[in-house]
């Protein structure tokens, strides 16, 4: 008797094509990096040519500005969430020993850099091989996926972006030597760190052992699981509630999960029987290449993120005080939803290779799909910008000179409070608690009154 899919243990993706180094073209994949980047800017620029410390990147610069936070701060301090984010952190306090006018702009073209690459990661992955989903998915996944400012223009957002790409990691091939494989125990132990969604690596690191069997990955996913069950270590107790597993709740995840996620807010009240109609569309695609293990394989884990990453937002503690999911609640879900989605397009169009019409209008579906919600939910690609958060760095930087000649003392600078802007506070000068605050009034500029104060 043939042997089941589910249970071949040999990992035949890497004999396939899709990790033939020769023939796979990183050439293409980099073109569509850089269209990628091209349509983020100019759908956005207006945003990001002005950082603006949005979110909690404005408690993270209050709060390790003046490069007097010990390293073991990274650990201990919750700042903005009640949850550690490790690499966020780090990477502010690494941002707060460069002049403190430059620090906005590192903060925004972090967050930047790491959305570009969750975008980018999955299609050097080598399981996609059109030439054309090479170039137009990262887009797809940029626009559609990221499509909210947030992810692009803020630090603290990399929290998310960090797991997708870790999540990401899950479909490279085995690394082929053992310096490459330490890289990746690196990443592994080091991401699940992002934030508390990296409990998906559990599920999705099991069923990855249990499918493709022992290999070179086997260690740092065995490394990604230890790092994530030493991380739930940190999170406040009482943050999961199975208590709300209940029917009004599961019938509120199934309605979130069509409308929000597998239909991507293209419409509102959509039935929940849309939902039978993608389950057997699933199933018709595991039948048609059920012929490869590696497919069905990498579909199983990519639904494991689908459907997980949704359910842990109602299941914590969260779901009562929103009493709705938000953009960052979704997203795993759909970022996975749209690489299943090409995956299969992909796959489609290599194998059975359809007519040019057919090609084209299956390309030109998902090019739209960019458009509309572009086009449909503007805001998501802009927010206002912040006013006078040049003229605040620049008064940092003046103060600390006039502060800095005068020993033990200190003035504190903030910003008044706004959404989507949270609080501005630095203390400039001398932290001893006999430090004298020198006041506003002995200020020699107009400009750093209006944001000096003692307390």
């Amino acid at each position: 008797m043939r042997p089941s899919i589910l249970t071949q243990r040999r990992f035949s993706c890497a004999d396939s094509i899709y990790y033939d180094q020769e023939e796979f073209p990183v050439f293409r994949v980099w073109m569509g990096v850089l269209l990628l980047v091209f349509f983020c800017l100019l759908r956005s620029w207006q945003t990001l040519k002005a950082p603006g410390l949005y979110m909690e990147d404005s408690l993270l610069f209050s709060y390790y500005y003046g490069h007097f936070r010990p390293f073991s701060s990274l650990f201990v301090s919750h700042v903005g969430q009640n949850y550690l984010t490790v690499p966020p952190y780090f990477a502010a306090w690494v941002f707060s020993w460069f002049d403190v006018r430059m620090q906005p702009y590192l903060y925004q073209w972090w967050g930047f850099f790491w959305s570009v690459a969750a975008c980018s990661v999955p299609f050097f992955s080598r399981l996609f091989r059109n030439r054309f989903i090479l170039l137009l998915g990262p887009t797809v996944l940029g626009l559609i996926g990221l499509n909210d400012i947030y992810y692009w223009n803020t630090l603290i957002y990399s929290m998310y972006t960090g797991l997708l790409v870790l999540f990401s990691l899950l479909f490279y091939p085995p690394p082929k030597t053992w310096p490459g494989t330490a890289v990746l125990v690196l990443l592994f132990i080091v991401l699940p760190w992002s934030g508390p969604y990296c409990v998906l690596l559990l599920p999705a690191g099991i069923i990855y052992l249990l499918l493709f069997g022992r290999d070179r990955k086997t260690l740092p996913i065995v490394a990604g699981i230890c790092s994530t069950i030493v991380y739930f270590m940190t999170v406040q107790s009482h943050t999961t509630r199975l208590d709300q597993l209940k029917p009004m709740v599961v019938t509120r995840y199934l309605q979130v999960l069509v409308d929000k996620v597998l239909f991507l807010q293209l419409a509102d009240g959509i039935s929940l029987y849309w939902l039978v109609a993608v389950m057997l569309l699933l199933l018709f695609s595991w039948y048609c290449f059920r012929a490869d293990p590696c497919f069905v394989k990498n579909i199983t884990i990519m639904l494991c993120f689908v459907f997980g990453s949704l359910s842990l937002f109602f299941l914590s503690v969260k779901y009562p005080m929103y009493g709705h999911t938000l953009a960052c609640h979704r997203l795993i879900s759909t970022f996975f939803w749209l690489i299943l989605l090409l995956y299969i397009s992909d796959r489609y169009l290599v194998q059975y290779t359809p007519p040019w019409p057919v090609s084209f209008a299956l390309l030109l579906g998902f090019a739209s799909l960019v458009v509309f919600l572009n086009i449909r939910y503007p805001s998501l690609g802009r927010v206002s910008a912040i006013q006078r958060l040049d003229d605040f760095t620049r008064s940092i930087a003046w103060c600390e000179q006039v502060v800095g000649r005068q020993k033990n003392t200190y003035i504190i600078f903030r910003r008044p409070t706004s959404v989507p802007v949270m609080r501005l506070r630095v203390r400039i000068g001398s932290t001893r608690p006999d430090a004298v605050c020198i006041g506003s009034d002995d200020l020699p500029q107009a400009t750093w009154k209006r944001f000096a104060t003692c307390q």
